[in-house]
């Protein structure tokens, strides 16, 4: 939803700009000059963040309007784009009211459970182990970037985003995680030893909770999003890499994941990923 606001609440030098979403409203001012051919600057980004009523979620929209409006006053287009299109992702793939996925909401909940592994591998290492070895130091609105970035190392970053789910694709559940505040970590006893939990550093293991609102195991299947890991700068690796990641997440073979991909007149039971690569390469 997208309209200009000329009422009163604007004030007499600018006009409005207001973008609205199911969780997501933004208001974008631009100031009015005597210049009619010039394109107005933007004068103020105000963004408010569904439900209002919980101060640790409708607290992110005011940091996220000020990132944008750094994004405008240092002229990075690209970043200013990418920060919009990204803060739509997530606010469409979310599914308000009540009980619905809030992608906000779990996304502050990773950063909270993050936070609390972070300080605990600082008890056994120093912050640069952690960034090489450990599970990274999370932060909310670097680098430019709207959202919840993880460093691992100077150099290396990774923003978590959300992106619809593609019907074609085989996904695992989507689950909503807790790590209770009053006991984050249990002592790992060794019952499950082939668990790798990540860390070289941690002596005690996160103790995540999969639950589900009503208790049953399949409450969330079939939702329709998926979490990411947008990666910076980017990884290049191997074909046989990138089948074991597919192998690993779920992809039900390699028809799932050529279909909609390949051109339609190629048929995807007689094409492999090498030939796929080398295909896109030649276009």
């Amino acid at each position: 939803m997208v309209f200009a606001d000329d009422s009163s609440n604007t004030p007499s030098h600018a006009r409005r700009l207001t973008l609205g979403g199911k969780l997501v409203v933004i208001d974008i001012d631009f100031t009015i000059s005597a210049d009619t051919t010039a394109i107005a600057p933007i004068s103020s980004i105000s963004l408010s963040i569904a439900p209002a009523e919980d101060e640790s979620i409708s607290s992110l929209g005011p940091a996220a309007a000020q990132v944008l409006l750094n994004n405008f006053h240092t002229q990075d287009a690209d970043t200013f784009v990418r920060n919009l299109s990204n803060l739509a992702k997530w606010d469409g793939c979310s599914d308000p009211p009540n009980e619905g996925l809030n992608c906000f909401a779990v996304l502050k909940g990773v950063e909270d459970a993050l936070e609390l592994i972070y300080a605990q591998e600082l008890k056994a290492a120093t912050e640069d182990q952690v960034l090489l070895k450990g599970w990274g130091k999370p932060a909310r609105n670097q680098y430019n970037l709207v959202g919840l970035s993880i460093t691992y190392s100077p150099d290396y970053s990774v923003l978590i985003g959300v992106e619809p789910r593609r019907p074609q694709y085989m996904h695992p559940p989507l689950l909503t995680t807790y790590i209770p505040s009053e006991r984050p970590f249990v002592i790992d006893e060794g019952m499950f030893p082939e668990i790798d939990h990540g860390s070289p550093f941690l002596t005690e293991m996160p103790n995540w909770l999969e639950q589900n609102l009503d208790g049953s195991v399949n409450l969330l299947n079939g939702a329709n999003c998926s979490f990411v890991l947008d990666l910076n700068p980017p990884i290049v690796m191997s074909v046989d890499s990138a089948k074991s990641i597919c192998d690993h997440i779920g992809y039900g073979g390699w028809n799932d994941v050529l279909t909609g991909v390949i051109p339609m007149s190629v048929n995807e039971r007689d094409t492999t990923l090498e030939e796929l690569l080398v295909m896109q390469a030649c276009v």
